[in-house]
């Protein structure tokens, strides 16, 4: 489901570069995640929670910015995503 509702946001961008681009990564981006969830977690929930921010963004039900979800989602798997984006100097609240 992580990896569907990943696809489904890249189809939406009407950016057909990117998405083939992004779906070529997606080995290199989800399987190691997915092992190391496999063996680590038993609740399917978890990466679903994760990704409510993102969807509420989408929809246009959040007053947080794309860039702060994007932000917020990638921290919980990585530490300081914002230092290898355009945001690297920019503060930005991920609340």
């Amino acid at each position: 489901w992580d990896l569907e509702f990943h696809r489904t946001v890249w189809a939406a961008t009407g950016n057909s570069y990117l998405e083939k681009t992004l779906n070529s990564l997606v080995t290199v981006l989800f399987s190691h995640q997915a092992l190391a969830y496999m063996t680590a977690h038993n609740s399917l929930h978890w990466p679903l929670r994760h990704h409510r921010d993102l969807l509420d963004v989408i929809l246009g039900k959040s007053d947080m910015s794309p860039e702060a979800a994007i932000m917020k989602h990638l921290s919980h798997r990585y530490a300081n995503p914002e230092r290898y984006s355009s945001l690297a100097h920019t503060k930005i609240s991920l609340t």
